[in-house]
């Protein structure tokens, strides 16, 4: 009896842990911000700049250029980049030419 109340405790606890909701990640806590800021400005290009520590002082230089884009979860993919929301540094949304472009900085090197 006492092996049969050990079991349905054991269960029950497992149980009870599939019920809590997900944690989220800074990428994809990010990525949903992201998504919803250029869901509601009518954003579909994108540009992206990476941390380049190569010379004396490390400097932002451009990997994708005004490219279309795909938000999943904590990975973005520009053009045919895919990059990890974790290592995004900042973002902005710039107005040029009379269209929208969301501009992405990351700290690192693209996948």
């Amino acid at each position: 009896m006492k092996k049969i109340l050990t079991l349905i405790l054991v269960l029950s606890s497992f149980v009870s842990c599939s019920n809590q909701a997900p944690l989220n990640t800074d990428g994809q806590l990010i990525g949903a911000q992201i998504l919803q800021l250029v869901n509601s400005e009518g954003v579909t290009k994108a540009t992206t700049y990476l941390l380049n520590y190569s010379g004396a002082e490390p400097v932002y230089t451009t990997d994708e250029y005004q490219q279309s884009f795909i938000i999943g979860d904590q990975i973005i993919q520009v053009g045919s980049s895919y990059y990890n929301l974790s290592k995004l540094t900042k973002y902005e949304i710039i107005s040029q030419n009379n269209s929208k472009y969301l501009i992405l900085y990351f700290d690192g090197i693209a996948q």
